[in-house]
């Protein structure tokens, strides 16, 4: 069932960052309408939740900006937020490990799930950016 994806996303590699942009957009979307409005619920300090909205904007638009443009080296800009993905899932765990004694069940369970929801993305990614070229 995974093989068929991954060679259909090969194939046409702006579906992927399609499917970034939209998870970063949902992400940003996420933190302004579920955590901010909901403060008494979610705990991580606002300036956080602000600069993580911030980056998932920010990758979002880098990754709708490839959609639109995927050339020659697709495989290097897809490896470059791959990479920014893992990284932003691992600040993210970092600050709720950091933040845990203050934080509640949502704020775990929420950023625990959009942790886990990158690392799958990021697998996929990383999968499809390695295939060697047919």
């Amino acid at each position: 069932m995974c093989a068929p994806l991954l060679q259909t996303l090969y194939r046409h590699p702006n579906r992927l960052f399609l499917i970034d942009g939209l998870g970063a957009l949902l992400t940003a979307a996420g933190l302004l309408l579920i955590t901010y409005p909901f403060d008494e619920y979610f705990h991580l300090p606002r300036p956080i939740v602000r600069g993580l909205m911030w980056a998932a904007g920010g990758f979002s638009v880098y990754s709708f900006a490839c959609a639109r443009r995927v050339g020659p080296n697709w495989q290097l800009y897809l490896r470059a937020i791959s990479f920014a993905n893992g990284l932003y899932g691992c600040i993210t765990l970092a600050l709720v490990a950091y933040h845990f004694p203050a934080l509640s069940y949502w704020d775990i369970s929420y950023f625990t799930i959009e942790a886990l929801l990158i690392t799958g993305l990021v697998w996929v990614e990383l999968k499809v950016a390695s295939k060697p070229a047919d």
